[in-house]
């Protein structure tokens, strides 16, 4: 399965452990964490989850409530179909 490189990075964060949404912007933009956003990511995570429909899996964000501090709070988290 090709990967976008900041796709593969959150595919290797999330295989690991559970990611809150500040973790994965760390991971993803280290250099310049300042740059990312959860908008960014949920749009790579949407990506990420195209390709790997046909394996079975899927990212999911759990956990969390309505709040905009809550939604960074939410782990993503790699789970079977």
């Amino acid at each position: 399965m090709k990967l976008t490189e900041k796709t593969q990075l959150i595919f290797d964060a999330v295989k690991r452990r559970p990611r809150t949404v500040n973790e994965l912007i760390e991971i993803i933009w280290w250099p310049h964490p300042q740059d990312g956003n959860p908008d960014t990511v949920k749009a790579h995570v949407w990506h990420l989850n195209q390709r790997l429909r046909s394996a079975g899996l899927k990212v999911r964000a759990l956990g969390g409530g309505n709040g905009k501090e809550m939604k960074l709070e939410r782990e993503y988290r790699l789970v079977k179909l």
